[in-house]
């Protein structure tokens, strides 16, 4: 009897010791999370997680200041052993990024961005934020006969190719981590000029004197015909042909959930599934599709929402020097092999 007493005292005492143990690892393990605390309409916010200890999943929310929910943005993985500098031992060390987008409708103000990890129920971290005004313009585009045609078509071509396209938009590939710096502009024509600017206030007139309203989602460059089209960034290839409105259109996946859109080219030069470097070439510029001339359509989604491209220009995709002082502050003895 009293054998039993003492077995028994040792298994749940055993047991006891080892769930303190996993405990105290778990209160222990260094968890820091670092945000940017202001963009502009049509800008990003990068979310950066670092540890000491696996990290599973991560995703953030934004909210308004009282709460109510504007979207959900996942996070993906990025290797910290792609930081120069750092040993192999970086290996030891988590990293998870996510990009919030803000697109060209959003409010501006204060909003408040809620942290989860590893599929936590309450927020590991909130920030305030801040979104600025941007002012955008307006225009009018006036449409011949064939083009008022084409864009108030409503044909089950152009319904399954606005569903394919939205679905593709909404894909997102968390190990698919291609690049993770600034872009360039798609063209070096000259002249080349800015024809439509991200987030312009559109007015169509149609030729029976109709008219819609809509918001001008990326840049359009007028340049000659035939110009060269290159990648803005590297990246794999997930859509290479013609569509309905957009015409020849190439979209190239960069990061998980970020796409790069280039539409109403004359004429292909990738086929999907191809990796494309930084400045390749991917075609030449044309009219195709709804155009009232030759030009270039670009436009950058990050998880749907679309994107200032010239904030990328500026930015990086991935801010690797807010990574480094993460992990020089807090995790120098892992990163250093000490």
């Amino acid at each position: 009897m009293k054998t039993h007493k003492i077995l028994h005292f040792l298994r749940t005492g055993f047991l006891s010791i080892i769930l303190f143990f996993i405990l105290t690892i778990s209160i222990n393990a260094e968890i820091i999370i670092k945000s940017e605390s202001k963009t502009f309409q049509g800008g990003l916010i990068r979310v950066f997680v670092v540890a000491d200890e696996k990290i599973e999943n991560l995703y953030v929310l934004l909210n308004t200041e009282n709460g109510e929910k504007i979207g959900r943005f996942e996070g993906f993985k990025y290797d910290p052993g792609k930081i120069i500098g750092f040993t192999s031992r970086s290996s030891n060390i988590e990293c998870m990024v996510a990009i919030i987008s803000t697109g060209p409708t959003i409010q501006h103000g204060k909003y408040k961005a809620a942290v989860y990890i590893n599929n936590e129920k309450s927020c590991r971290k909130e920030f305030t934020l801040s979104i600025e005004q941007k002012v955008f313009g307006r225009e009018t585009i006036t449409l011949n006969q064939n083009l008022s045609e084409l864009r108030t078509d409503s044909s089950e071509r152009r319904e399954n190719e606005s569903r394919e396209i939205n679905k593709l938009f909404a894909t997102f590939n968390k190990d698919n981590v291609f690049t993770e710096t600034t872009i360039v502009k798609p063209l070096t024509a000259e002249p080349c000029y800015i024809t439509s600017k991200y987030g312009d206030v559109r007015r169509f007139i149609y030729k029976d004197g109709g008219a819609e309203g809509s918001i001008h989602n990326g840049i359009d460059f007028a340049a000659e015909h035939g110009s060269l089209i290159l990648a803005s960034a590297s990246g794999k290839v997930v859509f290479a042909g013609d569509r309905l409105i957009t015409g020849n259109s190439v979209i190239i996946e960069h990061l998980p959930g970020l796409y790069s859109m280039y539409y109403h080219l004359d004429k292909l030069y990738v086929i999907e599934n191809m990796f494309v470097s930084k400045g390749a070439t991917i075609g030449v510029l044309g009219k195709t599709g709804l155009a009232t001339g030759p030009h270039l359509h670009w436009e950058i989604r990050n998880q749907k929402i679309t994107v200032d491209p010239y904030f990328l220009i500026s930015n990086p995709m991935i801010d690797k020097d807010k990574i480094i002082s993460i992990i020089k502050n807090s995790f120098a003895d892992i990163a250093e092999g000490r």
